[in-house]
């Protein structure tokens, strides 16, 4: 960039620059860019692990289950994004260090999880068909 030149970000907040480097640097999974069915599993720094299973990845709709007691059954849900623990989102993105989102369909209420720590897509059709076991899906 020449002197007079500008930085296009410059408008942005310092959190939300370190943001932006942070997921260019880290990288992350685009929800809707995964086929349907796909399995991730993943930490967070509080200790959660979550199973998340992609129904409908260009509605980013998931069936989800994890060790928080609130979600231990299987629970149908909307993978919102990611934050970087404000109020931006990255729609439909899940990364390293970054809270996920998810909107719960059953209560109608969105649940943000602590800065995950690692996640990994994996091919397990045991823990695909334990998420999608009845009564969940009909």
């Amino acid at each position: 960039m020449s002197e007079n030149e500008r930085d296009p970000l410059d408008f942005l907040s310092k959190n939300i620059k370190d943001g932006i480097e942070h997921v260019e640097r880290e990288g992350g999974l685009e929800i809707e860019k995964l086929p349907a069915n796909t399995l991730i599993s993943l930490s967070t720094q509080s200790g959660s692990e979550y199973q998340i299973l992609i129904t409908d990845p260009a509605k980013r709709k998931i069936i989800f289950k994890g060790t928080n007691p609130h979600f231990r059954e299987p629970q149908e849900g909307t993978l919102m994004g990611s934050t970087f623990g404000g109020s931006t989102l990255k729609l439909g993105f899940l990364g390293n260090g970054l809270h996920l989102e998810i909107f719960v369909t059953e209560s109608k209420k969105t649940m943000t999880t602590s800065p995950v720590t690692s996640y990994e897509i994996e091919e397990n059709e045991e823990l695909k068909n334990d998420l999608l076991k009845p009564p969940l899906i009909n």
